[in-house]
């Protein structure tokens, strides 16, 4: 989608593709002609004003999807939930994992 038709048809897009008034936004291009990131219904004018300032061209393409849940948000609802008794995925390189494979 041109960048332009992301100020322009902000309402559909919010409706479209917003979860809890956030949507994520980012070029189409590898020359990188704006910032890419999550874009909250009340920043839209701060977030329009930054992915402009270098003047991407008419012919800028964009990215909008989903924003992905927020991490915190995340954290804070599997607390709240039952089965607080589950063990945390260890990641893949802990130290029991290196010192293990060091063997």
């Amino acid at each position: 989608m041109p960048l332009a038709e992301i100020h322009r048809r902000q309402e559909w897009i919010f409706q479209t593709f917003g979860r809890d008034g956030r949507i994520f936004v980012r070029p189409d291009d590898n020359a990188k002609s704006f910032g890419g990131g999550v874009v909250e219904v009340e920043g839209f004018a701060r977030w329009w004003e930054l992915a402009n300032f270098y003047r991407p061209g008419p012919d800028c393409l964009a990215v909008v999807s989903p924003a992905a849940d927020d991490p915190c948000r995340v954290a804070a609802r599997d607390r709240s939930q039952e089965g607080r008794d589950r063990q945390p995925i260890p990641p893949k390189w802990s130290r029991e994992s290196v010192s293990r494979a060091s063997r």
